[in-house]
């Protein structure tokens, strides 16, 4: 069995598209994940499943979800490997370490083409500093995020795939859930 992180985009998310995580849960479990954990109210989960099976319980996730609560739930899924690849791409580790709530990383649903990464370049003028790997963007905003324009829809406009953004701590969360045994 491979373990995986899934992120679920836009969930409880200011009293909107309510979804408790035993449900969540349950719909990862009756796609066939097992083990599955839940951290925080956000749509984060930590799964097993067959190393193959683990994006496609996302996408199959994703179908029931829409189809029970009539909302498209969009769920990233890496691998435990790829998500040690994430964490240990931060460029801004330091950052990270002095004030994990500045710091976060974008998982992108696919790696964004070469013209759209040349038509990126987000107005940071509260100081945000950003460096886009090849499926994640990382994000340093010392002001907070609540003003920047580096947003999920301006990420999926112009980059032309689906992100979700976690804090740096949510990071080190899940990373710890997926190396507990």
């Amino acid at each position: 069995m491979a373990r995986f992180v899934a992120l679920l985009r836009g969930i409880n998310v200011g009293g909107k598209h309510k979804l408790p995580m035993a449900e969540l849960r349950a719909h990862f479990e009756g796609a066939g994940a097992q083990a599955v954990q839940t951290y925080i109210q956000s749509g984060n989960v930590v799964f097993e499943a067959a190393a193959r099976q683990g994006p496609k319980l996302g996408a199959a996730v994703a179908n029931t979800l829409a189809a029970d609560k009539g909302f498209a739930v969009p769920v990233l899924v890496r691998s435990a490997a790829a998500w040690q690849g994430v964490l240990e791409g931060n460029p801004y580790a330091d950052e990270a370490e002095a004030d994990a709530k500045t710091v976060h990383a974008m998982l992108l649903s696919a790696a964004p083409t070469k013209a759209a990464r040349a038509a990126f370049d987000p107005d940071c003028r509260l100081g945000e500093r950003w460096t886009l790997g090849k499926d994640v963007l990382y994000l340093h905003a010392p002001g907070g995020t609540a003003r920047s324009k580096v947003t999920t829809a301006y990420v999926d406009r112009v980059l032309g795939c689906i992100a979700t953004a976690r804090n740096w701590r949510t990071m080190r969360a899940l990373q710890a859930k997926l190396e507990a045994v």
